[in-house]
């Protein structure tokens, strides 16, 4: 035995039944939280759980190019999500997925190009401006907008959803930001670089969302040196 109280056998198996989970869940785009980690994988063994989670993380990035991160505004429990390190293309998206990502960037360009947290309704609006039905499916978004956009995207990390309470209104307001998960496999910078070919203008002419990039990378230059 060893000096943490199990076999390598036994580790093994917990790191491959780390992996497992981690890969069945992966489609659903779900956070998923350490409690169902430790009952699911790890035979309820809460002190074989690091261990059995940093094997099964250098398994998942050398032998399938997923990365898992620890989200970290986790809140009552962590909680992990998975990210890939692999190139695609939308002709690998299935016909589902081609409708939401297309939704998804839209949503997350025009929050980053107005400056975040964005109002929701104000969401709402530039959607409806541009056509998009939010209660009724159609042919090119053959889904509830809506939903997608109040849960859908929450639950999955690509949008923070934070309630409010305006001082001149009666109701309660909710605003939108990028979520964690839309920070890891979105970038700024390319989508500055859309918007600003769609508009026929140099990137830099919108300062703030250049300044904003530029020390995106300035960091990321910082943490790959140290």
């Amino acid at each position: 035995m060893s000096s943490q109280g199990y076999s390598p056998y036994t580790m093994n198996e917990y790191i491959k039944n780390v992996v497992k989970l981690i890969l069945n869940n992966s489609t659903a785009k779900l956070p998923i939280k350490k409690s169902d980690i430790i009952t699911n994988a790890v035979g309820g063994n809460t002190k074989f759980f690091n261990d059995a989670v940093n094997g099964a993380k250098e398994i998942l990035l050398d032998v399938y190019g997923i990365k898992l991160h620890e989200v970290p505004e986790s809140k009552s429990t962590k909680s992990y999500i998975t990210t890939s390190t692999l190139e695609s293309s939308v002709l690998e998206l299935t016909e589902k997925q081609k409708p939401e990502l297309t939704l998804l960037f839209l949503v997350l360009s025009y929050i980053f190009m107005k400056g975040e947290p964005v109002n929701e309704e104000v969401v709402i609006e530039y959607l409806k401006k541009l056509k998009i039905p939010m209660e009724e499916p159609n042919d090119s978004f053959p889904f509830v907008v809506k939903k997608l956009l109040t849960e859908t995207f929450v639950k999955q990390l690509y949008l923070k959803r934070t309630k409010v309470q305006p001082i001149s209104a009666s109701e309660a307001e909710y605003i939108l930001e990028w979520g964690y998960r839309a920070q890891e496999e979105f970038s700024k910078k390319d989508i500055l670089d859309i918007v600003a070919n769609i508009l026929q203008k140099p990137a830099v002419c919108f300062v703030r969302q250049h300044s904003e990039v530029r020390q995106k990378a300035v960091e990321m230059e910082i943490e790959v040196e140290n």
